[in-house]
């Protein structure tokens, strides 16, 4: 009987909880980044956790050493068990938590989780986390409450310079070809609201895009609200 025991708790055991535990980890590491927004730092995120989770793995590694020597299945034997269970809780806390904290983000003043997203698209990543992300909200069923927040925004058109980013043009005899709107789904606005922030580290002032056109790298956020069809656009562009 000792020897069956020893046998089920290896097969329920013993195999099952490092890879529950790997996944459990993991899918931690990928909430803690989409909340926190650390693409840039992806790596260290997950040796931070991956060095938490050493503990649980000593003292797995012990129990399983004891069980074996004693050949006998204790309660000390199932002590990872209830350090695994305790932390497949906290992540099944963490996931209702993680949506309210994603329902209330902003868009410059728009509640994300007070309208309709249509479309969403990141795809930041690597170490410095180059790349972009977009959202388009649909806010036609809270009209009121937003217009309220874009009026804070600046009136369309856009500048010349966020102009020939977003959409392409000649200026001065040199044609930019960077076309961004393409890639947010932002067709060319006439009648709305946009907020443009620079997030270069060589740029003194947010919403001066004077030095737009003139660099090799790229961070800046864009938003457009077209007052016409109650869409918002967002854009994020890291190079």
């Amino acid at each position: 009987m000792k020897k069956l025991g020893i046998i089920l708790f290896f097969i329920l055991f013993a195999i099952p909880l490092p890879f529950a535990a790997l996944y459990s980890l993991f899918a931690l590491a990928g909430i803690v980044m989409e909340l926190a927004e650390l693409n840039f730092g992806m790596v260290v995120v997950y040796l931070m956790i991956m060095l938490a989770a050493v503990p649980y793995g000593l003292i797995y590694i012990y129990a399983l050493i004891r069980t074996l020597d004693s050949e006998k299945v204790s309660p000390a034997t199932f002590a990872p068990a209830m350090q695994l269970a305790v932390a497949a809780l906290l992540l099944v806390l963490i996931n209702p938590v993680a949506e309210l904290i994603g329902a209330s983000e902003t868009c410059f003043g728009l509640r994300v989780g007070d309208y309709e997203i249509v479309e969403s698209l990141d795809t930041h990543g690597g170490f410095h986390g180059d790349g972009t992300y977009y959202l388009i909200l649909d806010c036609s069923k809270n009209r009121e409450k937003a217009l309220k927040a874009v009026s804070k925004w600046d009136r369309l058109p856009l500048p010349e310079n966020v102009e020939l980013m977003m959409y392409g043009g000649i200026k001065d005899g040199r044609y930019y070809g960077y076309h961004l709107a393409e890639e947010a789904n932002m067709p060319r606005i006439e009648n709305g609201y946009y907020v443009f922030r620079d997030r270069h580290r060589g740029g003194n002032d947010p919403s001066d895009d004077s030095e737009l056109l003139s660099r090799y790298s790229f961070n800046f956020t864009i938003a457009v609200y077209d007052a016409d069809t109650d869409r918002m656009y967002y854009f994020e562009y890291d190079t």
